[in-house]
C-alpha cells in the first residue's frame, strides 16, 4: 500500500500545466480531497494505481487531472489518436465524468466523446473515427463499436477502470476482460473501486504492473457519506407513514424505490402534497410511466430525471418495511441530470 498524506493539498501546488488550472478554477476547486491527495501525485509520475474509496469521494478529478496534465505536458500527436480510455458501468456515471472533462478542458483542445447506449451510435462512430483525445465509455456499448471496428486504441496511452466493483456486480465483467485484451500492454492503469472482489484482485494480477495501492477510509461496510437509518412499518401501513414522512421530515427532493409498478401512481397524490412536490412541478414534464426501475417523483420517470446532487433523501419500500437513508448536505458537484 503506498503511504499517503490525505491532507488536502492546493491544486496550485501540484505543478499543473495553467490552462488546466484555469478549469479547475472555473469549477470551483481550490484543495484536493483525501483520495485525490494519495493518487494524483502517483499518477502524475506514471504508475499503474489501485484506489479503494467510497462512491462520492471525488475519484473522478483524482484520475482526470493527471490524464490532462500528461495531455498539456505533450505536443497533439500527429496523426491524432486516441490517448485514453474510461470505463464506467452506467451511462450516467460517463456523462458525469464527460461533464467534468468539458469543465477541465474547457481552456484547452482536448476533445472527449461519452459513449454509452440508449442514443443513436451515428455521433458516437464519427468521434471514435475522428480519433478524439479521451473517451469515456461504458463496456456494452463500446463493445458495440468495437465489433464493427470503429474505435482505434493502438496508440492508447491510459486505461481507466473507474466503479470497477460496480462493473462486476452488473454482469460488465466480460466485456472488460474483452475490452482489456485489445488493447497495448504498454500504458497506465488506474483502477477505481469502492470494494475489492476477488475477481478484481485477480485482474489486477494480469493487467497492472507493480500498481501503488492507495486506501481512503475504512475497507467494506455502508459509505461514510450516506446516513442510514431503518423504520420497521406493517405492510398496511406504509403508505400512511409514508405521507406523514413526507409531510414533517421531508426537505427537498425525495426519490423512491418500488418494487412493482402500481405503487409509484399510489404515491403521487402523496407526492402533491408534499413538502418534495412544489419546487419541481412547474419544472419537469408530465409523467411518463417508466418502469426500469419504477421511480418516484415524477421527475423520475421522464428522461429529465432529477439530478442527483439536488436528492437528499431517499426511501425504498420493501415487503415489511421502509427504509431511509439521507445524504448530508454539501457544496453542489459537477453532476449531470
Amino acid at each position: 500500500m503506498a503511504l499517503f498524506d490525505p491532507a488536502p493539498l492546493n491544486f496550485n501546488s501540484l505543478n499543473l500545466d495553467a490552462r488546466l488550472l484555469s478549469g479547475i478554477k472555473d469549477l470551483g476547486w481550490s484543495d484536493t480531497r483525501p483520495v485525490q491527495s494519495g493518487v494524483i501525485p502517483l499518477a502524475l509520475t506514471g504508475a499503474d494505481v489501485i484506489a479503494c474509496a467510497e462512491t462520492g469521494t471525488g475519484k473522478t478529478a483524482a484520475f482526470l487531472v493527471p490524464i490532462l496534465q500528461r495531455f498539456l505536458n505533450e505536443p497533439a500527436p500527429v496523426p491524432p489518436r486516441t490517448r485514453a480510455l474510461v470505463l464506467a458501468p452506467t451511462r450516467e456515471l460517463a456523462v458525469q465524468i464527460e461533464d467534468q472533462v468539458q469543465g477541465l478542458t474547457y481552456h484547452t483542445t482536448v476533445s472527449s466523446i461519452a459513449v454509452y447506449g440508449g442514443v443513436p451510435m451515428d455521433q458516437q462512430e464519427r468521434a471514435l473515427k475522428a480519433h478524439v483525445d479521451m473517451v469515456v465509455a461504458t463496456p456494452g456499448r463500446l463493445m458495440d463499436h468495437m465489433r464493427h471496428d470503429t474505435p482505434s486504441f493502438l496508440g492508447l496511452e491510459v486505461l481507466v477502470l473507474d466503479e470497477a466493483d460496480r462493473m462486476l456486480d452488473m454482469g460488465f465483467w466480460p466485456d472488460v476482460q474483452r475490452i482489456l485484451a485489445a488493447l497495448p500492454a504498454t500504458r497506465q492503469t488506474l483502477l477505481f473501486s469502492a470494494t475489492m472482489p476477488a475477481e478484481v484482485l485477480k485482474l489486477t494480477q494480469e493487467f497492472l504492473r507493480e500498481p501503488k495501492y492507495v486506501q481512503v477510509g475504512r475497507r467494506g461496510g455502508p459509505a461514510q457519506t450516506i446516513t442510514h437509518a431503518v423504520q420497521e412499518v406493517p405492510s398496511a401501513e406504509k403508505t400512511k407513514w409514508l405521507a406523514q414522512w413526507l409531510r414533517e421530515e421531508s426537505e427537498g427532493p425525495v426519490l423512491i424505490l418500488c418494487r412493482t409498478k402500481i405503487v409509484p401512481r399510489r404515491c403521487t397524490p402523496i407526492a402533491r402534497s408534499s413538502n418534495a412536490w412544489p419546487q419541481w412541478r412547474d419544472s419537469v414534464p408530465a409523467p411518463t410511466p417508466c418502469w426500469w426501475p419504477p421511480t418516484w417523483p415524477r421527475a423520475a420517470w421522464t428522461s429529465k430525471a432529477l439530478p442527483t446532487w439536488s436528492i437528499s433523501k431517499c426511501p425504498t419500500r420493501q415487503r415489511h418495511m421502509c427504509t431511509a437513508w439521507a445524504e448530508p448536505a454539501g457544496p453542489r458537484p459537477l453532476e449531470a441530470p
